[in-house]
């Protein structure tokens, strides 16, 4: 089988593996530049494996089913399998919404499995100093600030989907796939998952009236907003999960945002498409 991982400071790899050629695992090592390795079937369970028969013992496991695939949660062992039941072509733009499914079913194994990771639903700008993170509602403004932010010459990889590693001194950050963009096309678009900065600010995203600039927020405001966007790619797949995944996953999240909100204040970026983006937030470069 081929497996590709997501290397963590200090825990072990998270693992894709995919005993399947439908899932074209080397066409997702490409997106995120990454190395693939081959495993055999009996070693350590990874987060995610794409196989072509889902087991008998897992067939009543099954929490999402669709016309081309069916995914099973193995409860004891916290792995998700996924079955391809057709063939998703030769379009490479067919395969994201099955990789899409695939790390972040994988990223939610990884958390239910104890390692100390968070998933948010934001923009990663990446400064001299280390990563700024802006989140925010869909529809908010993320993309747009991150192109703001590349016209303006620096970098942003990412503005969907952010891995945050927290350890007991610092918390890194590391982009990964930008799903919607991936959709339009795979062509030069790369989401290197060896990248990772400290996290050096967290913001909330909101719309100026008159002008761009970063104002306090209040402690429920930021909670709320933090706690929402570390969810959010989680929302559709938890409701599925057996009630004590639930609730392992919601405190798990409530000590993230929890630890975000004593490490950074409580601010929002209110963005106006007229400001100075570099200046409105030269405190970070």
């Amino acid at each position: 089988m081929l497996a590709l991982s997501i290397p963590l400071r200090g825990h072990a790899p998270i693992v894709l593996q995919a005993g399947s050629a439908l899932f074209r695992m080397d066409g997702l090592a490409r997106l995120m530049a990454g190395e693939l390795e081959k495993r055999a079937p009996a070693a350590d369970k990874p987060e995610f494996c794409c196989v072509s028969a889902l087991p008998a013992e897992v067939a009543g496991s099954i929490i999402l089913q669709h016309s081309g695939y069916a995914l099973a949660w193995q409860r004891q062992e916290k792995f998700f399998l996924l079955h391809l039941r057709a063939d998703p072509g030769e379009m490479p733009q067919r395969l994201v919404p099955v990789w899409q499914l695939a790390v972040i079913v994988a990223l939610l194994a990884a958390i239910l499995r104890g390692k100390r990771i968070a998933v948010v639903h934001g923009a990663l700008l990446h400064t001299t100093a280390g990563a700024l993170l802006i989140c925010g509602e869909g529809g908010a403004g993320k993309s747009t600030t991150a192109r703001r932010w590349r016209d303006a010459g620096q970098e942003c990889v990412a503005d969907d989907l952010v891995l945050l590693e927290l350890d007991e001194e610092r918390i890194t950050a590391m982009p990964l796939p930008t799903w919607s963009l991936c959709r339009e096309t795979l062509t030069d678009v790369v989401f290197p998952i060896g990248k990772r900065d400290e996290l050096i600010g967290v913001l909330g995203l909101g719309r100026g009236e008159w002008r761009d600039e970063c104002r306090p927020l209040t402690d429920a405001e930021f909670f709320a907003q933090l706690y929402r966007s570390t969810f959010f790619h989680f929302s559709g797949m938890a409701p599925r999960l057996p009630e004590t995944d639930q609730m392992l996953l919601a405190d798990w999240n409530r000590r993230v945002v929890e630890r975000l909100c004593r490490q950074f204040p409580p601010r929002g970026l209110f963005a106006r498409l007229e400001g100075n983006i570099c200046e409105t937030l030269k405190e970070f470069l």
